[in-house]
């Protein structure tokens, strides 16, 4: 026998994105629009004088070790950012 779940027939539930929570901060990672490029320098000021802003962060200020890619297969954890 199947239930039936009248909150998600009706609209009437509640999903994740419904909930509120307050004092969080939210990370959005930017990342080079051009494939294997070099990145000589990165100009943080605009982003940091940004209302709303609490931090900017590039790779020189986050301490990571650097895993080549697809060591221990494509699913294996590697940074989000990338340092010569």
């Amino acid at each position: 026998m199947v239930e039936r779940y009248e909150g998600l027939l009706s609209g009437h539930a509640r999903y994740t994105g419904d909930l509120e929570v307050g004092d969080v901060l939210h990370a959005v990672f930017v990342r080079s629009t051009i494939a294997h490029a070099r990145i000589d320098a990165i100009d943080t000021r605009a982003a940091a004088s940004s209302a709303g802003v609490v931090a900017v962060l590039t790779a020189a200020d986050l301490s990571f070790v650097a895993v080549p890619p697809y060591v221990g297969g494509p699913n294996a954890p590697c940074p989000e950012t990338a340092a010569d």
